[in-house]
């Protein structure tokens, strides 16, 4: 159930803080108040879609908080914990959930469940069937096909069998798509075998392979090499002059390298390393140095030596990547990516000669499975039959309760010829209102306060079978009064049995039959309306419903009120 609801800057709601208990609670108060306002921050809840218009007039946000009550729903309770949120014992099985509503920037929404942040598709997957909202127009569902058989299904504990169906009914329809591509590329298959082949073979022509990528970078560093020869040669030749110096007759005419001056150091310097230690390690240091001078020497000789001019060598590699960027551009992949190319060409060639066979075994499969499933449907079909009687029966009484005495109801199955998500059963609401009329669709014939009495009576059967935690009924008894009333109002009493009911309503009867009632007014404080909800005390409750029933200060209404109070205590 819903614990507590909160609520800021929620269209003319300012701040409210309500806490929900079992049973009926009815919200009453003067139209136009913002009653149903409340209900609608509930749906917002729900995962409902929130719209900026839903910020009150000069706040930058709007907020809505609800504390569920999972302690009685192990199942919402393990698919919270499938989900990520914690629901702790310790705390009363409560379930947080917390909205924030941008008056401008729907990008700035936030949702949080248990304090974590959410998307409103985890939100919906979480509580989106959890609470059942009833307005004025639902009955238009009833000419729903969808809705009366998922109706039927609910009262026949036939839910999780239909799931299924429809889950193997899926599997069947992607067998049916993977059997017709196949029947298809039939007629293509040899234009595309001889592409593939062709494919295959000017990538295998070209040495396409798994090293290709590293084959493509040595010649791409052989042609720099190649295409920079001379000018790496002079830079070896500057280099070996740094070391070598250049040759003169005489200090004026020639230059001392690096080798020479090292060699010029140590003999200055040798005489003196008996002297101090610290000549001894100069001069050390300085054959190392001069060692390592020598191998740079000795190494730039051998690339001199290696480096010679080699044309065709360079022909080829230009060659060579000139075909790689070719298949590149042509194909629009990178090396790895033809190597994968060609993978792909050799599997899809292969399955394509085992083409006739996987197209037979898939045929025969479509087959199987589209028997067992006409199966599984007929035997479906029976079992709605016997739910749908049996329903209507229950339903048919429960109208005389509510005032349809002459009212007929029936729920037409009749069986498909085809398979459809649902199985094979098609179902149609029937119904006349006065003896001697013929049976007709529902919402053809039925008025709205007949409409709304049939749903309700119909959610009265079934929520003892609901896996609905929470009811909300906004104004579902609109256009009805007198004996009527009550009897609505008892129905709505009856649902809180066994859930938690929400209404919204304008009907005396109906709100004296709450165990709870909360009065919504609007109130208007410096300039700026705003509306507030309040529990009303037993003797508040008095007066609310004597002002429902047209006389606010009338001791006769009052009394009236009281006696109506009195009975649903009794």
């Amino acid at each position: 159930m819903l614990r507590e609801l909160r609520i800021r800057n929620f269209a003319i709601v300012e701040d409210a803080d309500l806490e929900l208990k079992k049973g009926m609670t009815a919200f009453t108060g003067e139209t136009g108040a913002g009653k149903s306002l409340l209900l609608d921050a509930i749906t917002v809840l729900l995962g409902a879609k929130a719209r900026g218009e839903l910020v009150r007039s000069g706040a930058k946000s709007a907020e809505v908080e609800g504390v569920f009550d999972l302690s009685k729903d192990l199942a919402k309770r393990t698919l919270a914990s499938e989900l990520g949120f914690e629901i702790d014992a310790d705390d009363g099985f409560r379930l947080i959930v917390r909205r924030e509503i941008a008056a401008n920037d729907p990008s700035r929404n936030r949702i949080w469940i248990q304090g974590r942040s959410v998307t409103r598709a985890q939100l919906q997957a979480l509580l989106g069937d959890w609470v059942e909202v009833s307005g004025q127009h639902e009955f238009l569902k009833l000419n729903r096909e969808d809705f009366v058989l998922a109706l039927i299904d609910q009262y026949g504990g036939l839910k999780e069998e239909a799931r299924a169906f429809g889950g193997s009914y899926s599997q069947l329809l992607a067998l049916r798509k993977e059997l017709e591509a196949l029947e298809t590329f039939e007629g293509n298959r040899e234009a595309r075998t001889d592409f593939l082949r062709y494919q295959m073979e000017e990538l295998e022509k070209a040495g396409i392979s798994a090293e290709s990528h590293t084959e493509e970078e040595k010649l791409n560093a052989l042609r720099s090499r190649l295409g920079n020869l001379g000018k790496i040669r002079n830079a070896l030749d500057v280099a070996t002059l740094c070391l070598e110096g250049t040759e003169g007759d005489d200090q004026a005419t020639g230059t001392r390298g690096i080798v020479s001056l090292f060699q010029t150091m140590a003999r200055e310097l040798r005489p003196f390393q008996t002297l101090d230690e610290g000549f001894a390690k100069l001069l050390s240091g300085l054959e190392m140095a001069e060692t390592s001078v020598l191998e740079l020497r000795e190494t730039i000789r051998e690339i001199l030596i290696s480096l010679e001019a080699d044309p065709e060598a360079l022909e080829l590699a230009e060659s060579r990547l000139s075909l790689m960027n070719r298949l590149k551009r042509k194909y629009h992949r990178d090396l790895p990516g033809l190597f994968d190319l060609l993978g792909e060409s050799r599997r899809e060639l292969e399955g394509l000669a085992g083409g006739d066979a996987r197209r037979d075994r898939t045929r025969e499969e479509v087959r199987t499975r589209e028997e067992k499933l006409f199966k599984q449907a007929r035997t479906l079909h029976g079992r709605r039959e016997d739910a749908a009687s049996t329903l209507t029966g229950k339903w048919q009484k429960d109208l005389a309760f509510l005032g349809m005495k002459n009212a007929r109801l029936q729920l037409a199955l009749s069986l498909l010829v085809e398979l459809s998500p649902r199985g094979l059963t098609k179902v149609e609401a029937l119904f006349s209102a006065n003896p001697g009329e013929t049976l007709k669709s529902i919402s053809k014939v039925a008025s709205g306060g007949e409409l709304s009495r049939i749903l309700l009576s119909l959610k009265h059967i079934i929520s003892g079978r609901s896996e609905v935690g929470v009811y909300l009924f906004d104004e579902v008894d609109a256009g009805i009064g007198g004996e009527t009333a009550h009897a609505v109002g008892e129905r709505l009493r009856r649902i809180a049995e066994d859930n938690q009911v929400l209404v919204v309503t304008h009907l005396a009867q109906v709100a004296a039959k709450a165990h709870e009632q909360i009065r919504i007014e609007k109130r208007s404080e410096k300039g700026r309306v705003t509306t507030v909800a309040e529990r009303l005390t037993a003797v508040e409750r008095e007066k609310e419903v004597a002002r429902m029933l047209g006389a606010t200060g009338s001791q006769a209404a009052l009394k009236l009120a009281r006696e109506l109070l009195r009975e649903n205590l009794a």
